[in-house]
């Protein structure tokens, strides 16, 4: 029997995904993430993840 989840499932995104969608070196973003001038991150103990849709508002409110 198969039961439907509602719950909103997200994929977390990696540094190196990150760095990938910027067109940056994983190097740059654990920089930025370590400043503080990155886009808003997760720690899963020493991992660090993003919310995609984070990234995307940062990127927004970083334009120039």
């Amino acid at each position: 029997m198969s039961t439907t989840n509602d719950t909103k499932q997200e994929t977390l995104l990696s540094i190196r995904d990150v760095a990938l969608w910027l067109g940056v070196k994983p190097a740059k973003v654990y920089e930025m993430e370590r400043n503080g001038d990155g886009p808003p991150s997760i720690r899963l103990g020493k991992l660090i993840k993003f919310r995609r849709a984070a990234v995307e508002d940062w990127l927004e409110r970083n334009e120039g």
